[in-house]
């Protein structure tokens, strides 16, 4: 389930809403670009005709609607565990950006996260404070693995993992998958 502005809905009832809502914008959209430049070419045939080119400013066209396209949905999963309190936000974001680190990072990587935050989220003897501080970072790292390279806060993203490497490896449950996780996340910021 899915809250949406107050109302639970089904995955499948939210992707609905989501594809209806990127329909309505991407009719906006056109209309704004066919309106913005009907306008430009009017301001191109009045400096035209006055002789004086360049006189008024134009608009500028706005950038379509970004679809992400079929979503295919990623769940990591928690049951009869000693999780206590946990930031359930960072987990629905790093699970949120997981179909975005497919494509820009591969399979690999989505799986090395997909297997660390299980971990992370299932240890025993983990500090609250410490779990959700790995839990922020691990959410920040997929954050930045579903944007372009060139686009990446690499310094931010180093930082990350170095906290992740002070941390991880000591935790008996998360050491090996930390070790095989590692090498992946580190390529995101290279």
């Amino acid at each position: 389930m899915v809250d949406v502005g107050g109302h639970l809905l089904c995955v499948d009832c939210n992707l609905k809403l989501a594809e209806a809502h990127h329909h309505r914008q991407e009719g906006h959209y056109l209309e704004t670009v066919a309106r913005y430049s009907h306008i430009n070419h009017l301001l191109g045939q009045m400096e035209s005709i006055a002789g004086t080119p360049n006189l008024f400013p134009r608009y500028q066209l706005p950038n379509p609607p970004v679809r992400i396209g079929p979503s295919t949905m990623n769940e990591v999963n928690v049951s009869q565990s000693n999780v206590g309190i946990l930031n359930t936000g960072h987990i629905e974001q790093i699970t949120a950006s997981f179909n975005a680190v497919n494509k820009e990072c591969g399979r690999e990587t989505v799986e090395a996260l997909r297997k660390l935050v299980s971990a992370v989220k299932t240890a025993e003897h983990v500090e609250h404070a410490i779990r959700n501080q790995v839990l922020e970072n691990l959410s920040f790292i997929a954050q930045q693995a579903s944007i372009q390279a060139g686009s990446r806060q690499k310094s931010i993203g180093k930082q990350c993992l170095e906290t992740l490497d002070s941390v991880l490896p000591r935790i008996a449950d998360i050491a090996t998958i930390w070790s095989t996780a590692y090498p992946l996340l580190a390529a995101i910021f290279a």
